[in-house]
């Protein structure tokens, strides 16, 4: 077993089974920033770690230094796709795609209007959701690079996750509730990839508001076609 962590804001592997730890020491890589995320890719061959500098460093997991990524902004949450070929990183409003063949950033694309919180994908990896501090969930079409819908909640979305499928997400909307959204048929369709044209350009979310054991159900307005 393996533990991805950093010296400042460069990448080092450790090994919880004997007292080896892998750092690439001829190309060390630092302007001893603050780390601000780590991630490992599902095949777990590649780690990165991600800083206030916005910088993203990538090594193996054998912890050989790849290259280093940038984005204007700090780096507040960076991932792998899951197909493992590219990075996605944010930070102040936008969203960097990065390839790893090349180590060369791919296209940019914006949405939030502050901070954003946490990236995610369905198992395909063909939608992502990103949340924000701008109090928006955006879900997007990763082929096209396209945003497809976005959720307007109450609060500043830190704590996000989707289901496998993308059939759910759910969020943290405020202190002692869990949000579910479900999108409906016409969203569904969407994010499968059809772009049929849509009239009524609200969509209906269905919303879950948890609190102990009492669950109400309500439907809002609030995610809209873009």
């Amino acid at each position: 077993m393996q533990i991805v962590t950093s010296v400042f804001e460069y990448p080092v592997v450790l090994s919880v089974t004997n007292e080896n730890s892998s750092m690439d020491m001829t190309q060390v890589d630092t302007s001893m920033s603050s780390a601000s995320c780590v991630a490992i890719d599902n095949s777990d061959s590649k780690a990165l770690v991600g800083s206030t500098d916005g910088q993203i460093r990538v090594i193996t997991i054998e912890g050989k230094y790849k290259f280093r990524l940038g984005q204007a902004s700090a780096v507040i949450t960076a991932v792998f796709t899951p197909d493992a070929n590219r990075v996605v990183s944010a930070g102040y409003k936008n969203i960097f795609v990065w390839d790893l063949d090349q180590g060369s950033l791919l296209y940019r694309v914006k949405k939030h209007d502050n901070f954003i919180t946490k990236i995610l994908f369905d198992q395909t990896g063909k939608i992502m959701v990103t949340a924000s501090m701008d109090k928006t969930i955006v879900i997007w079409d990763v082929p096209s690079g396209m945003s497809i819908a976005t959720y307007y909640g109450h609060t500043s979305l830190k704590e996000t996750s989707i289901t496998c499928d993308g059939g759910k997400m759910l969020f943290i909307p405020d202190v002692g509730h869990i949000g579910i959204l479900e999108p409906n048929d016409t969203l569904r369709q969407m994010m499968k990839g059809n772009r049929t044209v849509v009239r009524n350009t609200m969509l209906r979310a269905q919303a879950l508001s948890v609190s102990g054991h009492k669950i109400t159900q309500m439907t809002s307005q609030a995610c809209t076609i873009l």
